[in-house]
């Protein structure tokens, strides 16, 4: 959402098609700059599971240390203008919670607080120049958050560059790792809807808007709207297994400035904001937010305020394992000294953590079987002696296997021989004493 003139940013999260396409539509003529984190993908084909914190954390804040709202570390000092603050993002025990040494990248919002002058914010892994790109971009004396997904270096840390000097605070909603099974629980998987959702609006109904629900009323100052998000709507479903919900939130026209925070029911509200806002104005931002087994979230405000929350997908718990597909071909007779080639698959769901083997056996036979390459599905095989040999192939996925067995028939080479030349004299007849050997199948006994 902007006005003429503004310079906004906000972050998202958008489906793509089959072709890797998405759209842009804009209300006004303007201007836009699209710059991108990351993407979803199944574990083993590079992809990670997102873990949700228990509760946000204010990782922290630059600011001195403030009454009610507990950060991991207060700095006292602000971020000075064209200056990188470099933190880690992993944390052992900061009010209960913990970011593992393994995440790869974290999910949260960054706010930056009184700027001395117009600028912008990017936040990137340590160990990388400052990428072209920006996080927040603000005008001096303004108090904006948005959310960010940054990936993290090998020491978990990341920067923040900041144009103008400024004060920062940056909250933790979530982190990606590898693992499947921390202690924070068993990882999730992201899911698109097909099509964004408005999930509620508490203004009067809107022509043309057709949320999940229209409340009809505001938030009011200092109070929390209770929301369930496990539902079917416009065709669309987000069901009981999802976790976290992924899409932005609105504040429209406050009665006064403040903040907003949303986080699972079911908790005390954390001291983290994922929004800031001035009376009057029309803010959005992006959010993850996580839910309790009911599928519901909290949604506080500070002052008095409508809101919009829109939904692009969701955080899901993984499908269950299943075993790897082997497929060890079509059975095949050869000729001695000929190899067999053996054309194998193995295929699997990624699940659970994208590891994935195969391996070549000798089931039966009766010589020795060599494989040019024995952990390659597809690969050669030469055997010592003639007979009917049964090849397994196996697919280990680290907690499930599968197998296949190929059927190879070896037998002797063909030897072909026409006999001697001959001369005979017309009306005789020549007697071709030909001969035929190997070739045919051993008998079995």
């Amino acid at each position: 959402n902007y006005l003429a003139g503004q310079l906004v940013t906000n972050a998202f999260t958008v489906g793509l098609d089959a072709q890797g396409e998405f759209r842009l539509y804009t209300v006004a003529q303007s201007h836009f700059a699209v710059d991108i984190a990351g993407y979803y993908a199944p574990p083993g084909m590079g992809g990670l599971y997102y873990h949700p914190l228990p509760k946000p954390i204010r990782l922290y804040d630059t600011r001195a240390a403030i009454p009610g709202f507990a950060a991991c570390e207060y700095l006292n000092q602000p971020v000075p203008a064209n200056g990188q603050l470099n933190k880690t993002a992993f944390v052992n025990n900061c009010g209960g919670v913990t970011i593992p040494n393994d995440a790869k990248a974290i999910v949260g919002n960054a706010t930056v607080i009184l700027p001395n002058g117009n600028g912008f914010t990017t936040i990137f892994p340590d160990g990388q120049a400052v990428p072209p790109v920006s996080n927040l971009n603000y005008l001096a004396g303004e108090v904006l958050t948005n959310g960010f997904n940054v990936g993290l270096d090998a020491q978990g840390e990341f920067r923040l560059f900041s144009i103008a000097l400024a004060h920062y605070a940056v909250d933790i909603a979530g982190y990606y790792s590898p693992t499947l099974n921390d202690i924070n629980g068993t990882g999730l998987l992201y899911y698109p809807l097909n099509t964004p959702l408005r999930l509620f609006d508490t203004r009067a109904p809107i022509p043309g808007f057709n949320p999940c629900e229209y409340l009809n009323a505001p938030i009011a100052a200092n109070a929390e709207l209770l929301k369930n998000s496990h539902l079917t709507c416009q065709a669309q479903t987000i069901p009981g297994t999802a976790q976290a919900i992924v899409g932005n939130t609105t504040v429209i026209q406050p009665l006064a400035a403040g903040f907003a925070t949303m986080f699972p029911d079911g908790q005390a509200r954390p001291p983290v904001s994922n929004l800031n806002y001035l009376g009057g104005q029309i803010i959005t931002n992006a959010v993850t937010v996580s839910l309790n087994a009911q599928g519901r979230f909290r949604l506080f405000t500070v002052a008095q305020a409508h809101y919009a929350v829109d939904v692009t997908g969701y955080f899901g718990t993984p499908p269950a394992n299943a075993p790897p597909l082997a497929e060890a071909g079509t059975d095949q007779t050869i000729q001695l000294p000929e190899s067999a080639n053996l054309l194998g698959t193995v295929t699997d769901d990624g699940l659970p953590g994208g590891s994935l083997t195969a391996a070549w056996s000798k089931l039966s036979g009766p010589g020795t079987v060599t494989f040019a390459y024995a952990n390659q599905a597809a690969t050669t095989a030469t055997f010592s002696a003639t007979g009917v040999y049964v090849l397994r192939l196996t697919g280990d996925d680290s907690q499930l296997t599968s197998m296949d067995d190929v059927t190879v028939t070896v037998t002797d080479p063909l030897l072909v021989n026409a006999g001697a030349d001959q001369v005979v004299s017309l009306p005789n007849s020549a007697m071709l004493m030909g001969s035929v050997m190997g070739g045919a199948p051993p008998a079995v006994t």
